[in-house]
């Protein structure tokens, strides 16, 4: 009976940490995305900060000679997204894997022409 007992606590004893650990959510990582009324946009999703990220699709832009009048920066899961594909000629949700839902937003926006696209991930 006594060794019942002592098998029962450390059972328990050795259950308790793993109990007590909080869940690790999925890695968020950042992204940028910007755009202009005039047509172009850039979006960067391969940085490792939002201020290099934006740096770069910023930068994009201004380089095509073109206006910077929209900008999104945010995080994206490894996991599943939902994205808002948003267009002067006007919005699709999107949904993908890790980097997977950018590439599926730029293929929408380029199949159905539209210009001036920020993505926008929620």
């Amino acid at each position: 009976m006594k060794k019942s007992i002592f098998l029962g606590l450390t059972v328990i004893a050795s259950l308790l940490p793993l109990a007590t650990q909080p869940a690790v959510a999925a890695a968020n990582k950042p992204y940028c995305s910007v755009a202009s009324n005039t047509g172009g946009s850039w979006h960067t999703w391969t940085a490792n900060s939002h201020q290099s990220a934006c740096h770069t699709a910023f930068f994009k832009v201004l380089g095509f000679g073109q206006s910077v009048d929209r900008a999104w920066k945010g995080y994206y899961s490894t996991g599943l997204n939902k994205a808002k594909l948003s267009c002067n000629q006007g919005k699709k949700t999107v949904y993908g894997n890790n980097t997977q839902v950018f590439t599926n937003a730029i293929n929408i926006k380029n199949q159905l022409g539209w210009k001036g696209c920020i993505i926008r991930v929620i």
